[in-house]
């Protein structure tokens, strides 16, 4: 049986628990009761998530015939944003199910950012000469933003200016911003 409170300070009286909201609200208790019965609290959706895939690890670990002893887990992260960076400037495309995939890695890890690195690989709807054969569009980002969402992972779009901009630079449209010659 698992039980499953999220509640506005359920976890006051925990030690060394953080008192910035950031941090709280990642938050969990997992208390395993004797007799198999599991409790989950928190104060937040994103601490249930990580108390949820917590459990999940300790399940899928479990070594047969050997018992889960009675006791409690309290938990939240040292660092408020954790998560990985997806580099889609190196010659590769937008692909919607390996973003997917990669978000869900994250929120497996307990992390909550997905920082996509983009540079040439969006396709801005009033540029649409930037964005290189295979760029995530605006719907995908949409799309993306709110599978994440669900996972309580933020994605981060990062797109480099300036010094980046070398194979936009080389177009006739856009060399007068260019500081220097285009080879």
């Amino acid at each position: 049986d698992l039980e499953i409170e999220i509640r506005s300070k359920i976890l006051d009286g925990v030690k060394d628990l953080p008192k910035t909201t950031a941090f709280r609200n990642q938050a969990f208790r997992i208390i395993w009761y004797p007799n198999k019965k599991v409790k989950l609290e928190a104060e937040s959706s994103a601490g249930a998530l990580h108390g949820a895939v917590t459990i999940r690890q300790i399940l899928a670990n479990q070594q047969a015939g050997v018992e889960i002893p009675a006791g409690i887990i309290e938990d939240w992260p040292s660092l408020e944003w954790r998560g990985l960076q997806d580099d889609l400037a190196r010659g590769r495309v937008f692909h919607m199910e390996h973003a997917k995939q990669q978000v869900k890695r994250v929120a497996e890890m307990k992390g909550n950012l997905y920082q996509l690195y983009l540079e040439t690989r969006f396709a801005f709807p009033r540029h649409p000469d930037v964005g290189m054969p295979g760029s995530m569009t605006p719907t995908d980002a949409k799309e993306l933003d709110a599978y994440a969402g669900r996972f309580g992972v933020t994605v981060l779009p990062q797109v480099n200016t300036f010094g980046h901009l070398e194979l936009m630079l080389k177009k006739d449209k856009y060399k007068h911003p260019s500081a220097g010659q285009q080879k």
